[in-house]
């Protein structure tokens, strides 16, 4: 089993982030933003690589589709190391399926009736089957059969756009740009998903004033702090300045 995840970031220039996507192997490209006046851009992307092999390979097979048509697809059959759970957002006859691999990553499986959905919408999906999943410990099911997949997407991902949030410094940013590049093959013997995600993030700065605050009173207190030897802030120096006092000294020294 593989497991790669990949991360870089560049301010004000995309050139080594789209470099770094080609070099692993994805086609998304970022757009440059156009210079700032105040702030910066900033460009991220991430990559994952994960590849399983199933605790126990199955066989080849071939599954009908319920539903209009009754299309026929190519199948895998895992005879061994799965489990089964029941979710209160499933049917009754719909399950929620876990097949064993030989890592540490867990496959979730399961079939889905409502609205095709996407981003957030099917993060939400997934994790309320994921939270509220219920193990069946006798199952009347022996094994599972499942689709093979042979899945790539390649394109925005606008339901990212607009989100925002904050800088470990405390600036504010909002995702102005966002492309994700899926892949996923699954067969007998395993599954591998990869998946590029790149966006561009863009700094507002600190919240300012349009107009820089003025000290303007007829005096001033001006005072010196340093820590002593407990490490405590001590006054050192104080003064009230005034007027007569307000010109350039001309030199430091």
């Amino acid at each position: 089993m593989s497991d790669i995840l990949k991360t870089i970031a560049q301010a004000d220039g995309v050139d080594l982030v789209n470099k770094f996507l080609r070099d692993q192997g994805y086609s998304i490209q970022l757009r440059p933003g156009q210079p700032m006046p105040e702030g910066f851009l900033l460009y991220v992307a991430s990559v994952l690589d994960l590849a399983v092999q199933w605790e126990h390979k199955g066989t080849p097979t071939e599954l009908v589709l319920q539903g209009a048509g009754h299309q026929n697809v190519t199948a895998a059959h895992v005879k061994k190391g799965v489990a089964f759970y029941h979710a209160e957002q499933l049917p009754e006859n719909r399950l929620v399926v876990n097949i064993g691999t030989q890592g540490n990553a867990d496959v979730y499986l399961a079939n889905y009736d409502g609205p095709v959905a996407y981003g957030f919408e099917l993060e939400g999906v997934i994790g309320q089957l994921a939270a509220n999943r219920k193990r069946d410990y006798n199952p009347e099911w022996s094994g599972v059969i499942f689709p093979m997949v042979d899945f790539a997407y390649k394109g925005a991902a606008d339901w990212f756009v607009g989100a925002s949030a904050k800088l470990p410094d405390g600036r504010p940013v909002v995702i102005t740009q966002a492309l994700l590049e899926q892949r996923l093959r699954m067969n007998e013997a395993g599954a591998r998903a990869q998946q590029a995600f790149a966006a561009t993030f863009k700094t507002l700065g600190m919240p300012s004033h349009k107009e820089p605050y003025k000290l303007d009173g007829q005096q001033l207190l001006v005072w010196f702090e340093r820590p002593d030897d407990s490490g405590k802030n001590k006054i050192v120096y104080s003064a009230i300045i005034t007027p007569e006092h307000m010109r350039n000294p001309g030199s430091l020294t």
